[in-house]
């Protein structure tokens, strides 16, 4: 019988980063339940899910950790960003200045976990967009993106095919250096998170 490591695949563990309203809790819930639930305050504690998804044939697993609100008081730290595959910068296509913030969410990302992949994520994409696509572009160019996709969290449009992008992203690199980049982890082997000492996430889905 195939073990549960082998039935999920690899595992990446993805963070969302960005300021606060831009749709962080409300991706990571649809990534967790695959449908949208209106987010209303509550705890400040980082959560996290996993969810796998085939890609050609491979099963490639999502860890995908959030914030839930922490953020708003800067007090994120390395232990957060810890053998991070992917970093996840996130900003509000209906309002410009998320995007004008993010570069302090790189800043962070490049000194925390310099070897992850950087998404560019265009949040709500179901409302009218104030941010020019060429000022997008501009900015995935300078802080040197590996992806650059736009979805509403709410309607699900686009989700999909985004979670999927990020998913084979990450196998890509993968198979192109058959293991995991040694920046990373210190050792040329998969790390399955949930194995981690005081690194575990504090809830997990796996959908």
């Amino acid at each position: 019988m195939a073990s549960a490591a082998n039935q999920r695949g690899p595992m990446f563990k993805v963070v969302l980063l960005g300021e606060v309203n831009v749709g962080k809790t409300t991706f990571f819930l649809r990534m967790k339940n695959d449908r949208f639930i209106n987010v209303t305050e509550g705890t400040h504690t980082i959560d996290s899910c996993s969810r796998v998804f085939n890609i050609k044939g491979d099963r490639v697993t999502l860890a995908v950790w959030d914030t839930a609100g922490v953020e708003r008081f800067r007090t994120l730290t390395q232990n957060y960003y810890r053998n991070t595959h992917a970093v996840i910068l996130m900003f509000s296509l209906d309002n410009p200045s998320s995007l004008h913030y993010l570069p302090k969410w790189v800043d962070d990302a490049g000194s925390f976990s310099p070897a992850a992949l950087k998404i560019l994520i265009g949040n709500k994409s179901d409302l009218y967009s104030s941010v020019a696509s060429d000022t997008i572009k501009d900015f995935a160019a300078v802080y040197d993106c590996d992806l650059v996709l736009r979805l509403s969290s709410k309607t699900g449009e686009g989700f999909k095919e985004a979670a999927e992008k990020i998913a084979a992203k990450l196998l890509a690199e993968f198979k192109s250096k058959q293991t995991i980049p040694r920046a990373l982890f210190g050792k040329g082997t998969i790390v399955d998170l949930t194995d981690q000492p005081g690194a575990g996430p504090q809830s997990q889905c796996y959908c």
